[in-house]
Formats: C-alpha cells, structure tokens, sequence
C-alpha cells in the first residue's frame, strides 16, 4: 500500500494550463519545490488535491482522461477548465463530492478559469520581443 496526493497547481506564468502531479509528500511542499525552480518565473498555487491509497495509478486516469488537452505528451501540463479537471479527478478517486462540483468549489473554479482567460489575454497582448530585429540585423 502507498498513500500519497494527486494535486492540481496553477502558475500565473501560464494562464489556463494546469499541472496535475502526485506525490508521497505534502502537496504545498511538493508545490513549494517547484515553485523554487529557476526555469519558474511565478510560483505555483495549489488548486485542489486529494490523498489516495495508489496515487500514480489515480494521476495516470486522470491524465489519461484529460489526454485531449494535454499540452506536452511527456509533461503533466494540461490547458482545461478547472471544473473539468475536477471533475476527472473525482471520477478517478470515485468522490462524488468531485464528480458533482456545485456550490461554492464550483463557483471558485468557474472564478479562477476567469481570471486566466483576464491573465492571458494580458499576456499576449504585450510585445513579447522588445528588439525590432528587421531593423537590428539591416533588413529595413
């Protein structure tokens, strides 16, 4: 038997795209950890995460569930509503509470998703690349 979490994180760095990992560890150390990588440039937040017997069982149905929005197929990032996310994950663990996500959980994720999509339309509407390289390299 291994008990371990199956945790959900944010980045503001990546409006929109989770990451859904396990660990045997705390999830917010866990979430810590990564957070403190130097290839982050914000750190993570936990969204949700559940502790269950088999954790990398559950972390590979619910990425197998979420396969359509993945966005690396050797990564565990995934571009989808939170709610969606959720709810993959309570069917994985087999928690209603999960799988019917209403009232406030649902209204929270509904609230976060919105935030993103603020976040990224922010982001990419900024000049991502300040030099005018046409003209650095005498094309103009």
């Amino acid at each position: 038997m291994s008990y371990g979490f199956v945790y959900v994180l944010g980045n503001d760095a990546m409006p929109g795209i989770y990451k859904v990992g396990m660990t045997t560890k705390p999830p917010m150390e866990r979430m810590d950890q990564l957070s403190s990588a130097t290839a982050c440039p914000t750190p993570f937040w936990l969204a949700m995460f559940v502790q269950v017997e088999y954790p990398l069982a559950v972390e590979q149905e619910v990425h197998a569930a979420l396969s359509d929005a993945r966005v690396n197929d050797s990564r565990e990032f995934f571009r989808a509503p939170l709610l969606d996310i959720g709810r993959a994950l309570g069917e994985a663990v087999e928690d209603e509470v999960f799988q019917t996500m209403r009232g406030t959980e649902a209204i929270w994720c509904e609230e976060q998703d919105r935030e993103c999509l603020e976040k990224q339309g922010h982001f990419h509407s900024q000049c991502a690349d300040p030099v005018d390289w046409n003209r650095r390299l005498g094309f103009e």
